[in-house]
């Protein structure tokens, strides 16, 4: 993960102090790494830091409609995907086996 991959969501009702918190262990996280990379040219070793209490730390994200979890995996989206598409076609099947009239059944096909 690079520093500028990094999201922080958050309740807004929280107290200003836990995001100004976090923030401050992400650019500390963020110097750790841009020292190591700059003085040493060597692979990044850094571990992000701990979790602070109170903030919730995720495996996935999703962020422009596609999920992506912390190991830049995309498996879980196209399970998603997978899944919806089966439903809705499920759908259909079942509409169509009732008789529904082609022209209903295109309008409703369009809808998904």
């Amino acid at each position: 993960m690079y520093a500028d991959d990094t999201y922080i969501i958050y309740n807004p009702s929280q107290h200003s102090y836990i995001r100004t918190t976090e923030l401050k262990h992400i650019h500390s996280w963020a110097k750790q790494i841009v020292d190591k990379r700059v003085c040493k040219k060597s692979k990044r070793t850094a571990t992000p830091p701990p979790p602070l209490s109170g903030i919730a730390r995720r495996s996935a994200l999703k962020t422009l409609g596609v999920i992506i979890t912390n190991g830049l995996s995309m498996a879980e989206h196209i399970q998603g995907v997978i899944t919806s598409c089966s439903q809705s076609l499920h759908a259909l099947r079942i509409l169509r086996s009732y008789g529904m009239p082609l022209r209903l059944f295109m309008k409703v096909s369009e809808q998904w």
